[in-house]
């Protein structure tokens, strides 16, 4: 799905997605933020040193303890809460048009 169009999918290694990005998630939903972001942020910056350009917070508790990033990366960051409310509402209004595979999605 990603490669056609040129994207590589870059994961977390699995021992660092349980030890740090599961225990941030946990920890933002016991309300410990600076707790979350102490995990979170190197967690994403592991993955703008492995190459990616762009880091997808997939979960909704991860805009959360990110919080403000205090890395220097210049990194796109993509909130999919925010992305699929974005497009359920560009497709909702009448003169919407998505543009090829995602209308054909659609």
């Amino acid at each position: 799905l990603l490669a056609p169009h040129s994207y590589e999918l870059l994961l977390p290694a699995a021992h660092r997605q349980e030890e740090v990005v599961m225990a941030g998630i946990r920890a933002v939903k016991a309300g410990r933020l600076r707790e979350a972001r102490a995990l979170l942020q190197p967690a994403a910056a592991d993955l703008t040193a492995a190459g990616a350009r762009a880091v997808i917070l997939g979960c909704t508790e991860i805009p959360l303890g990110l919080g403000e990033l205090d890395w220097r990366q210049e990194i796109l960051l993509v909130d999919a809460t925010e992305a699929l409310a974005e497009t359920c509402i560009k497709c909702s209004l009448p003169e919407s048009r998505l543009p090829g595979a995602l209308a054909e999605a659609v």
